[in-house]
């Protein structure tokens, strides 16, 4: 599945809608979005619905790509009255880079013209998250930083082996969270402003929106229904809990900079410290929209910007320790932990399994990574 997802992705750009009138005949053309695939598999076919109209009896039609595109086709070359058409894909051969075509339509001299363009990327993973609703993997792609190069929500369906949809994440995202609670994705645009939360419709595959939540948000994290952390960058940072609605702060709290979960309730939330020499976790009771600390653990000099927890909550694992949800420490597995099953009882280094109740070495892995999701 690694592999896989390590191929090049394509994305295809389109504008919501074209229109053209004239005195021999008029079109409308809607349905037009954006597609993605595999590099080497097929995508999902586009599908454009369109309108024609004129004022004599006859309103038959031919359709063309502009180019003759070896990379896409037309389901059919013409007919009459309203239609529509099917652009399929090939890829296999394209190099990463950008493509260029439009989708022209004639009818009794009038053409009307849809352009769109097609980017195929090599990705850059930063984060994956499993959805425990859905056998789907989501996949964050981060361009190289300090390019202008947009990033992509890589949407991996496990049951299928197939990328269902690429959706752009903006010029820097670097966090996502899943919210159970709202069937919704959020992730981030570190230093953008107007647009530095962005939603996801799990449902739709969709952005429904975007949030301002300042220039600093780095981390999120999802927690009960209507409510999100975010967290900054550098050194001594704001946490906010945030109304996942709007984005508006509901309160702050100054903490070192690290790493958060929820738990699966929503009530507490989990930090820990990073690059500092009493770096530990800290559990906050934020229940009524407010930091209040609670239980912390064993301190572990410079900690680690890296906090996992298993889905049900039983287990928290920080830099290469298990605790249990009163951060008491449980046990070490001698190297920093990445993902785990949803109960822990499973956990994965960077080249290993293990056995999150004891910490017995289970397996060596076929790859070595630190990006993974279980």
């Amino acid at each position: 599945m690694n592999s896989l997802l390590c191929r090049a992705f394509l994305a295809l750009s389109l504008a919501a809608g074209s229109s053209f009138n004239a005195k021999a005949a008029s079109f409308q053309i809607q349905g037009l979005e954006p597609v993605a695939a595999v590099r080497g598999v097929s995508p999902p076919a586009m599908t454009a619905n369109f309108t024609v109209t004129a004022p004599g009896t006859t309103t038959d039609w031919t359709a063309s790509l502009e180019g003759s595109p070896a990379w896409a086709s037309l389901s059919t070359a013409g007919g009459t009255g309203a239609g529509t058409l099917t652009v399929s894909f090939s890829t296999e051969s394209l190099a990463a880079g950008s493509y260029n075509s439009a989708l022209i339509l004639n009818s009794g001299g009038t053409q009307s013209r849809q352009s769109f363009s097609l980017t195929v990327i090599t990705p850059n993973v930063i984060k994956m998250e499993a959805d425990y609703n859905r056998p789907v993997l989501y996949a964050l792609h981060r361009a190289a930083q300090g390019t202008s190069s947009p990033g992509y929500l890589i949407i991996y369906n496990t049951g299928t082996e197939q990328v269902e949809k690429v959706i752009p994440a903006g010029t820097n995202p670097t966090d996502m969270d899943v919210s159970y609670a709202d069937d919704k994705l959020y992730l981030t645009n570190h230093l953008a402003a107007l647009s530095s939360i962005r939603v996801i419709d799990l449902v739709t595959k969709r952005e429904i929106r975007s949030m301002n939540g300042g220039t600093d948000v780095y981390k999120i994290n999802a927690g009960k229904s209507g409510r999100i952390v975010s967290e900054g960058l550098d050194q001594w940072i704001n946490a906010d809990i945030r109304n996942s609605a709007t984005g508006a702060s509901l309160a702050s709290a100054w903490i070192r900079e690290g790493d958060g979960e929820y738990d699966p309730t929503g009530r507490y939330y989990y930090h820990c410290d990073n690059n500092i020499s009493n770096a530990h976790i800290t559990r906050y009771d934020v229940q009524a929209d407010a930091f209040t600390a609670g239980p912390t653990s064993i301190e572990h000099a410079y900690g680690t910007r890296n906090l996992v927890m298993a889905g049900d909550g039983s287990r928290i694992f920080w830099n290469s320790y298990a605790y249990d949800p009163q951060l008491n420490e449980l046990r070490t597995f001698g190297t920093e932990i990445y993902a785990c099953t949803f109960r822990g009882e499973i956990v994965f280094g960077n080249d290993r399994a293990y056995n999150g109740l004891t910490g017995a070495q289970m397996a060596t892995l076929p790859v070595t990574t630190t990006v993974m999701a279980v």
